[in-house]
Parts: C-alpha cells; structure tokens; sequence
C-alpha cells in the first residue's frame, strides 16, 4: 500500500483493496466502518459537519435542481457557517494544488474556530456516517465534503473521510485484516446498513417539502416490443405508444433479453433511463457498464472504464457464470460524428474474450436506420449446445407431452426491439413533484387545455415545462424555455467558489463559440482535461483551446465545469442538450452578424450549392438557420424561398409572426403539394408550435386549391387540430364522410371534430352505426376510439362491436387502445356493467373446445379478451363482486393464453377476488361450461 497523510475514503479504500484480502470482493465505505467499529481500523481525523451545515453545502451543490425546501433547518448566515465555508475552501485548495499552488492543510495545525468539525474516532465511540452512493443523496448527517468529481455530470456531495496515519505499517494491518473468520467476510464487504437516531431524522429532511403527501423517488417507465414494421416506421410506433399501451413492461423484463435495441425519440429518457439501471445494477453488486459509443468507435472498452469498473470487469471475465450488462448509447450520435459502428462492436467483442454467451448487451438509439446486421455478426449470442438424447426425452416425444412447449412460450426473446413509452398523466404529475412543482395538478390542467399532453410525455419536454412554471406559472414559447435554461446552467458555482470569475454573458459567448465549433467539425465532445489523451480517439474530441483562444485554462476549465456541460467520457464533457447546441450555434452567428461581419459569410455556412447546381440548405445547419431566421428577415427569406420545411420542422415556429408563418405554410404547400410521397415529416411538437387560430383562412384557401401530396394534407389536418381551426369544421367533416377516403386523412378528419367540439359529431356516430360500407372495420376501429367514451355511448359502441373485428395477431384499436381507454375513461357503474356483459356476450358467441390446442378453450372475438379484462379490472376495484361479475372474470381468466404486463396484473388481481367469492365462483364456472357447451364431454 501506498500511504500519504491525509487520504480520502475513496483512495484509502483503493489501497485497501490492493492487499487482496478480501476475497476480490468490494472494498469500499462499508468495509471501513465494519473495521473501525470492530477497532481494526481507525482514521486519527475525520470532518462531519453538523446537519444543519451539511443540508446547508448539498443546497449549494445543487442549485441547478431549481429551489428547493428541505423540512429541517439549514444553517444561517453566521460565524459557524463562515468557518465551514472557510475549511471546506481551505481544503479544495489543498488538494488543487495544480491550480492554486502548493498549500497547507488546515488539519495540520486547525484553528479554533474549524475544532467543531474536527473529530478524533479513536477518542470517541463508532458512528456509522450517512451513504452518498450514486448521484442523489440516500441519507444524511455523515461524513460530508462538497467536491468536484470528473466521472459525475453535476456536483455532487461526497461521503468522503479523512485518513490521518494509519494503524502502524503494512505488516501490522494486513495481520490485522487477514485473520478475519471466514465466516465474517459476508458482513464486511456488504455496505453498512447501520444508522443512528441522529441520520434517520437528517435522513428525512433531505425530502423536497411540495404539496403532496409523499415525494416518490423515482418513475418506472415502461417499454413496448416495436416489430420490425415499426422499427423501419418509428412514426407509427411513437402513435401507437400515445394511444395507450395495454402490453407495457418494465426493465425487469427487459433484462431478461441478451440483446436489445431501445429505439425512441430525442428526450425520450434512453441515456437517464440506462445509467439509472447500471447505477441500480452496479449497486446490487452485478457487472455493469455504461459505454458511450460515440467514444467506443476510437477507445478500448478499458480505456473507458473507471479503476473499480475494471476491476469488477476483470472479475466478471474470471468469474464464468455471472451475467454482465453493458449499455451502448447513442448510436445517432456515433453516426453524426462519422464514428463507425462496426468498429465499436469490434472494440466491445475483443473486450468480451469469448465470453458473448455470458453479455447482455443494451443499444439506444434515435429513429435513425441501424444496421442490426452487423450487431448481430459481431456480438452473436452464441447457439446453445444441443442436450444428449436420453430414454426420458424418446419417452416425451412418443408420449406426446407438450407441457415443455407451453413453458417455451413464456421464455424472454433473446433479441428484441423496444420502445420507451410515453409518460403517463399519472407518471407526468409525479415527475412534476420531483421536479419541485409545488401544483402539479395546476400544470397538468394548463397542459390539458392547451391540448398539450403529448408535449409532455417526454421527460426532456416535461424538465422544460416543469422549470418555466415554476418561475412563471405559465408554459412560454420555446425560444423563452430554452434560453431559460441556458442562463440557469451557466449560474457560477457558489461553493466552493471558482478558481475564475467572469459575467454571465460572457459565459454564453464563450458557450456559443464552443457549440458553433462543435457543429461544423461534427465533434460533439469537449476536450476538458488531460484525462482526454489517454483515450486513443482523443482526435474526436475538440480542443477547447483552439477555440477560446483568448481564454486563460482556467477560466476554460471552469466554464466547462458548468451545468450547461455533462460528463462524455475520461477529460470530455458535451453540452447536455442538442436543442441548447444548436441554439447557442445560432446566437454565436447572430452575435457575428451583429459585430458587422458579412452576411454572405454567414450564408455560406448556412446554404450550399449541389453538384446539380441547386442552392439548398445545408443539411448539418438545418436547426441553426431555423434558429437564425427568428432574427433576421433575409434568412428566413431564403429559407423559405429553398426549403420552407426548416422553419416548421426545427427551431420555434411559435416565435414566427403571423404572417411568417401563413407565408411558410404557403411555400411549404406550393413547393410540396403537388405529385405523391416525399418522406415529409414535421415532428408533432413543431406542428402544435406552429399552429394557431390565425392560419384558418389560409389552410381553407390551400386545401381547396387541390393538394395532391398526402403528407401535406395530412399537415393540414394536424395543423386544424392543433391550432383548434374552427373555421376549418365544414372541411373536416367532409373528409370524415368521404368513404373513398384515405383511411389517416379520415382518422385525423374525426380527431380534429372532437377536438372543435363540432355539432356533427351526433351525426358522425350515428353514420358508424348505421353504414356499414361508409365505414369499412379498419375505419371503423379508429373512428369508435376517437370517439368513446365522450361522444359514443356504450351501447351505440356494443352495436358496432358486433359487425367490426380485427386481426387477434395485430396490434390495434380493439386489443390495445380500447382497453386503455376504459381504464382512463369516466364510466359509471351503470355503464361499466353493461359493457361489461356486452363484451362478455360477444366473446362466449361462438365459443367451442379444442383438444389439440392450448387452451383448450377457445372464441373467434380474442381481440375484445383484453377490453373484457380491462372492464372486470375497474369494476373489481369498485367492489363489484356479482355473480355476473364473477362469470366474466373467470371467463377472461380461462381464455387468456400468454399474460404480460398490465394484463398480468389485472388477472391476479381477478384471480385474488374471484377466489375470496368461491361460493358463486363455482356456480358460474358451471353455468357458462353447461350454458355454452364447451366440456370436454362435447368437443
């Protein structure tokens, strides 16, 4: 071991562990507390700052969290507050001696006023300190020191301890370490679950105080399979997810898989989501790792590793069974830096030894074409090697005995595509909550009103929302949010203070400079420290230096040490969001402009001319120039004259006048309306953005002038549903009717009614019911979602039931979003009853038995079984406990084949309450088995 004088927890316990005496397990803070309660182990000086200090620091720490009120005191302004401050800077200086030259420890010779923070262990009796583990504070009270960390994103508070003069030389402490029985290794090495009074009530004061009665510490997202279709059309998938998604699972099941592909969209939560799961799974003491891929293209998967990372690394490698879990992020943005994918699957396959069979490998990526080929040639899961034929297997296979194929079933796909689903209302008001919303029920309703739930349904959209309504109270323009956030994260640090101080405004100057570089060398890391030059890719990151070149390293290190910038990899950091990217690009260029340099100069970077000799926009620059025709008139100009799709598609179009925006719009009509599909897509966020009550006369005028290209009348119709176009309900209703229509325009024609509150609604459910050619089943089936429960009353949707069916293989509106809509929709008893026994009746028409399949039980309607148990679930938790009730619970019970996610659920739930009402239980099982004649005794 390597000692020095003072020594941190982190750097002790990493000497410690080089002894090896502990079984190649963990060596960390638990083990250090079990030894120096055992008295085998104790440091001569420690710091613990009281609670009120210690809340005090983490609200510094943590300021870009937004304001925050914590149910125990803090500590005041005063003398007490003026020494903590003062030791704690006191001891960042020592340890930067790089930065701020050599200094002396203030423990050496501590002055009276730090004798408060100063403990001496070996003179008083063993207190467990308080866990920082992970990247939120678990408890509190303990042995605390604000620091900076490079592996972490923020600042975080560290659970550090100071070591002063070991117990004697190595000898003595490997004696005293070795002879620790056997029996006792278990206890040491698992972390300290022991608190005393003191940090369970620090503990409870770390809790944000809102309006609700408990903070939940996190949300359980969800994930769907995405079929190969939907992986190729993500548009459609991400539709699907909003119209509710019975199917839902979690990461439990998830990790079940070998090889994933986690397909969603920018803010969907992918990155959050993965480093949550490798924290959660590191912590339980499993191998796992977080690896970006933009960085694995050019750097060893040990490179990229931490010291306790590669350990844990080379243990799994010895280890020969345990399974290890490896999340690669951000395929897109290995694309955007012209990384290659292939040569970071090598990377990782080299890094494996042979030991593919024993990896669980996890691939996020944006809605960009993959190529899952070469995922699955260089990370195969290898073929399972065939069992011995034995006598019991000839006896399974001549005896017929086929339970083993009904397990194989419920076996986890070894490869699968997902999706993360939207957050729901309930999951939206709950990250409110953490967010420090103190009326999340207030948001929610400014979110319905505006229409805009599915703006929300991403967490990066939510975090927006979330910090603008708590400064204003209102949900502002996008422009306003983003710029918001930029000033929030480029807040200096308080504490300890920065080695720099400059302006705010210079900090976006120098952070725009950076972004405009980032984007024209497509090099989306910063170069940050040395740490970045022993990663062998070092040249994909940009040298902060040769930007900022009249910056001191310093003031460089400390504007990248700001909020506005996350961890990349060793040395490297990223802006944390594309949108604050390209934002900055833009106000850099606009600042250019501003200083007098040409206009041309900027068009150049900004327009490009093809080899045809076309002048277009360039495409890299497509969310810069967006954001630049906000301010100056002769770009939108040009944009609009040779790519009017930029306006609507990046930037904020909300920030656009009126007739900017009615002249977009026509451009966008008169350059694409015409000829057949172009592969136009506006996200659905910058449509809502871009619509408003004023464009009415303009989307009637172009609508009637003839549009050939589907995808712009379909924007047409977004944009009325959007921007509530009343003026546009003739037009709509038309569509809606039109039975030579296209089935999407029809759909989003009957969407935009319901929306208007329009009077034909009365005549359009009435046509559903009546003209069955008018509404062929796949039409039909959107329309009667759209519009139930509101507009569509249960019997007039039974009567449509009846005739309208669906593929039970296919995902749809009768297996997936019917039952999310009884779940969520406002039925009274009454009605839930008749639904009920209507759907129960529909499903027992035409049941029989079938001997050679399984279940044996079986009904030509299996794709109304989940609005069945979905119907039997709501009223089961409403207390409905009728014999009739009873009937249609165990019919959905004895019919359902493959259970997952929520229906899983619902079913125990079913099971539980059917089993407690046994008495009629019995006598309904009979009744439906005689009544409809499926025993065995008739098949």
């Amino acid at each position: 071991m390597q000692f020095q004088r003072y020594m941190a927890t982190d750097v002790f316990a990493r000497e410690l562990d080089s002894l090896h005496a502990f079984r190649g397990r963990k060596v960390g803070s638990g083990l250090l507390e079990y030894l120096e309660q055992q008295g085998l182990l104790s440091p001569r000086i420690r710091i613990r700052y009281p609670g009120p200090v210690a809340r005090r620091f983490w609200l510094l720490a943590h300021e870009h969290w937004g304001a925050r009120q914590l149910r125990h005191p803090t500590e005041p302004d005063g003398p007490r507050w003026e020494a903590a401050v003062e030791l704690n800077e006191a001891l960042y200086r020592w340890r930067s001696s790089l930065a701020y030259g050599p200094s002396d420890n203030p423990l050496d010779d501590p002055a009276p006023r730090f004798s408060e923070f100063i403990q001496h262990p070996s003179a008083t009796t063993f207190e467990a300190s308080a866990s920082f583990r992970g990247n939120r504070p678990q408890r509190f009270g303990g042995d605390l020191l604000v620091r900076r960390s490079l592996t972490r994103r923020k600042f975080t508070s560290g659970n550090e301890r100071w070591v002063c003069d070991p117990v004697g030389p190595r000898s003595s402490l490997v004696d005293s370490i070795a002879p620790i029985p056997s029996r006792l290794h278990a206890a040491i090495v698992a972390p300290s679950n022991q608190t005393t009074p003191s940090d369970q009530a620090s503990c409870s004061a770390m809790s944000p105080t809102t309006t609700a009665s408990s903070t939940p510490s996190s949300i359980k997202r969800s994930f769907r399979d995405l079929s190969d279709i939907e992986v190729a059309d993500i548009e459609r998938a991400s539709s699907l997810s909003r119209m509710g998604w019975s199917g839902g699972f979690g990461w439990d099941e998830l990790l079940r898989s070998q090889r994933v592909v986690m397909v969603s969209e920018a803010g969907a939560g992918k990155t959050y989501e993965c480093q949550t799961q490798q924290a959660r799974l590191w912590k339980a003491g499993e191998p796992a790792f977080f690896l970006e891929l933009a960085t694995l293209a050019g750097s060893s998967v040990r490179d990229m590793l931490t010291y306790d990372e590669e350990q844990r690394f080379e243990a799994w490698l010895r280890s020969q069974s345990e399974i290890a879990t490896f999340f690669l992020d951000s395929y897109d943005e290995l694309k955007l830096t012209l990384g290659s994918f292939e040569q970071a699957l090598k990377r990782l396959n080299k890094a494996l030894a042979g030991q593919l069979g024993r990896a669980r490998i996890i691939v996020t990526t944006r809605p960009v074409p993959i190529d899952r080929e070469l995922f699955a040639e260089h990370l195969p899961i290898p073929t399972a090697r065939k069992a011995t034929s034995t006598g019991e297997a000839f006896a399974d296979i001549v005896m017929d005995r086929h339970q083993q194929k009904i397990k194989d079933e419920t076996r986890p796909k070894p490869w699968r595509n997902v999706s993360l689903m939207p957050l729901s209302t309930e999951q939206m008001r709950e990250f409110a909550v953490l967010q420090g919303v103190t009326d999340p029920d207030k948001l929610l309703a400014d979110i319905r009103e505006r229409d805009a739930e599915q703006f929300a349904e991403r967490p990066q959209d939510l975090i927006e929302l979330c910090s603008d309504w708590r400064e204003h109270h209102r949900i502002r323009s996008h422009r306003e949010q983003v710029e918001s956030n930029i000033a929030t994260k480029l807040k200096p640090r308080t504490a300890p203070k920065e080695r720099v101080e400059f302006s705010q405004e210079t900090a976006i100057e120098g952070s725009s400079r950076l972004a405009l570089a980032a984007l024209l060398t497509r090099k989306l890391t910063l170069r940050h420290s040395a740490d970045a030059d022993s990663v062998h890719a070092s040249e994909a990151a940009l040298d902060v230096s040769k930007i900022l070149l009249d910056w001191s390293d310093a003031a460089q290190s400390v504007l990248l040490e700001r909020a506005l910038f996350g961890f990349a990899s060793y040395g490297r950091v990223r802006f944390h969001h594309r949108s604050v990217l390209e934002f900055l690009a833009a106000k850099r260029l606009d600042a250019l402009l501003a200083r007098s340099v040409s206009i041309k100069s900027i068009k150049r970077l900004l327009f490009v001319e093809t080899a045809q000799g076309v002048r277009t926009v360039r495409p890299s620059m497509h969310p810069v120039a967006a954001w630049l025709s906000l301010w100056h008139h002769t770009i939108f100009d040009d944009i609009v004259e040779l790519d009017p799709a930029v306006v609507l598609d990046h930037g904020d179009p909300q920030s656009l006048s009126v007739a900017q925006r009615i002249r977009a719009l026509e451009a966008y009509v008169e350059r694409y309306g015409r000829g057949g599909w172009r592969g136009l897509s506006t996200p659905e966020i910058q449509v809502h953005r871009f619509a408003s009550p004023e464009l009415a006369p303009s989307v009637r005028r172009l609508w009637k002038s003839g549009i050939g290209n589907p995808e712009v009348r379909s924007l047409l119709l977004r944009i009325v549903i959007a921007g509530k176009l009343k003026a546009c309900a003739d037009i709509v209703y038309a569509i809606a009717m039109d039975a030579a229509g296209d089935d999407y325009e029809r759909s989003l024609a009957t969407e935009a009614l319901v929306h208007l509150s329009d009077e034909h609604l009365e005549a359009l459910a009435e046509s559903l019911e009546n003209e069955p050619a008018r509404w062929p089943d796949a039409m039909a089936r959107r329309a009667l979602i759209t519009l139930f429960p509101t507009h569509l009353s249960v019997s007039r949707l039974s009567r449509i039931l009846k005739r309208v069916k669906q593929n039970v293989r296919s995902i749809g509106e009768l297996n997936h979003r019917l039952p999310h809509e009884i779940e969520i929709a406002g039925l009274s008893p009454e009605d839930l009853d008749e639904l009920r026994q209507a759907l129960t009746d529909m499903i027992l028409d035409g049941i029989a038995w079938a001997p050679d399949k399984y279940p044996h039980v079986r009904t030509k309607r299996y794709e109304l079984l989940p609005a069945l148990i979905a119907t039997c679930r709501r009223q089961e938790a409403e207390g409905v406990r009728t014999e009739a009730w009873i009937s249609s619970s165990l019919l959905a019970i004895r019919l359902s084949k493959n259970e997952h996610g929520t229906e899983r659920e619902a079913l125990a739930r079913l099971r539980i309450a059917a089993r407690a009402r046994r008495t009629f239980a019995g006598s309904a099982r009979d009744g439906l088995l005689e009544g409809r004649c499926f025993r065995r005794d008739d098949s």
